[in-house]
């Protein structure tokens, strides 16, 4: 079902909000499901396992301030980032550099509307994203002896630069 959710979040935002699981996550994933220890802690509701799932975000400094501008107030611990939206507690977590972003959702009252903030979150950190990037290329034109002829900001929120190379 969660599944199924996914697909159709990826499908209405018409791009992959969440990266797909490695081979390795899912062996992983479906020995504890077998395991007796998993069926004993599925009838104890008071000790859940958080779900955990993989991102696009790659930055952890970006994720954070991306948190902060979209009002929630991240906390730094330990290497994660952890805040809590929407009476859910989402810890995200990057096991190597570069690598994608994890976020553990814990005791979710409404998965379906995390995965909805998950899903405007990701819009926001791509604007995020490409705020930096715009400005990292300014920076490197005015280093480079270039200017700035032309800035157009068009539907989609892409933007193309007319740059001028002087001689």
């Amino acid at each position: 079902m969660v599944r199924r959710f996914m697909e159709d979040i990826n499908r209405a935002a018409g791009r992959n909000v969440f990266v797909e699981a490695t081979a390795e996550q899912e062996r992983a994933r479906s020995e504890a499901t077998r395991s007796g220890a998993a069926r004993e802690a599925a009838r104890t509701p008071a000790v859940r396992t958080p779900s955990v799932f993989p991102t696009n975000f790659r930055d952890m400094e970006l994720l954070h301030r991306t948190l902060k501008e979209f009002g929630v107030n991240p906390a730094r611990r330990e290497g994660t980032i952890e805040c809590s939206v929407e009476g859910t507690r989402l810890v995200f977590r990057q096991h190597q550099e570069g690598g994608p972003i994890h976020v553990e959702v814990h005791n979710p009252p409404d998965m379906r509307k995390v995965f909805e903030y998950l899903s405007n979150l990701d819009d926001d950190y791509r604007r995020c994203l490409q705020a930096v990037v715009y400005e990292r290329l300014k920076e490197r034109a005015a280093e480079k002896n270039m200017t700035i002829e032309s800035e157009e900001v068009l539907e989609d929120n892409s933007i193309v630069l007319t740059i001028n190379v002087r001689g």
